[in-house]
C-alpha cells in the first residue's frame, strides 16, 4: 500500500488542486514526515484487513474525490472512510465459514496448503499416539477446521471471528482485545510492543 499511498499523493493536486505532496517535500525533514504518514496509513489499513487491498485502494480513490470535506490524505480521514464502509465487509467475511464447511469434500479434494495443514495435523497425532494401539482418525469437522484456517490465512480473513459477535461473551472478549491492542501495539508498524505479554497472558494478569 505504500506505493499507492505516494502516487495518490503526488496526483492528488491534478484532481484536488491540494498541494499536500508538494507542502510536504519543502520540509527540512520531508523524509521522516512522509514516513510518519505512511507509516500510520498502513497502521490503519492492517486494522481493516478484512477489506481486501484492491477493495481499500477502490475506496480511498472514490471518496478522495467525494468527500466534501477532504482536505488532505491522512490515516485519520482513511479511518473515517474504512469505519463508513466497514458493516458490508464484516458481513461477507461472516459468512465465509458458513459457506465453506456447507458442502463437505475428501482429503484428495484440497488444496495442496490444506493437505499440508492436514498432514501436519496427523503426524501431531500419530505423535501423540505412539504409546497405542492405533492412530485417531481425523475427523470431518478437524478438516473443515484446518480449511477454514488455511483459507482465512491466504485471504487475510483474520476478523471474521474477531469482528463478528454473537453472544455477550464474545462481545465483552472482542473488547478486551481491543484494550489489550491499544496498550501493547506500535502506533506507526502496526507491531506488538518487545516485551508485551500475549492477549492470553495479558488476561490472567
Amino acid at each position: 500500500m505504500r506505493d499507492f499511498f505516494k502516487q495518490e499523493l503526488i496526483t492528488l493536486y491534478a484532481k484536488t488542486q491540494l498541494r499536500q505532496y508538494e507542502s510536504i517535500t519543502a520540509m527540512q525533514d520531508a523524509s521522516e514526515q512522509f514516513k510518519i504518514l505512511f507509516d500510520s496509513l498502513e497502521h490503519v489499513c492492517r486494522q481493516f484487513n478484512y477489506i481486501p487491498e484492491t477493495a481499500q485502494q477502490n475506496i480511498i480513490r472514490e471518496r478522495i474525490l467525494s468527500d466534501k470535506d477532504f482536505i488532505g490524505l491522512n490515516a485519520k480521514v482513511v479511518y473515517k472512510w474504512f469505519m463508513e464502509v466497514r458493516d458490508t465487509y464484516y458481513k461477507e467475511s461472516a459468512h465465509i465459514k458458513q459457506a465453506d464447511t456447507a458442502n463437505p469434500v475428501t482429503y484428495d479434494e484440497l488444496s495442496p496448503e490444506t493437505k499440508a495443514k492436514v498432514d501436519e495435523f496427523i503426524k501431531g497425532l500419530q505423535s501423540e499416539s505412539a504409546g497405542l494401539k492405533s492412530v485417531p482418525q481425523v475427523s470431518q469437522k478437524e478438516i473443515d477446521d484446518l480449511r477454514i484456517e488455511d483459507l482465512e490465512e491466504r485471504e487475510g480473513k483474520k476478523a471474521i471471528s474477531a469482528g463478528y459477535c454473537t453472544t455477550p461473551e464474545q462481545a465483552r472478549l472482542k473488547e478486551m482485545k481491543i484494550q489489550w491492542a491499544r496498550e501493547y501495539t506500535d502506533l506507526y508498524t502496526g507491531k506488538i510492543k518487545e516485551g508485551a505479554p500475549s492477549f492470553e497472558q495479558w488476561l490472567n494478569l
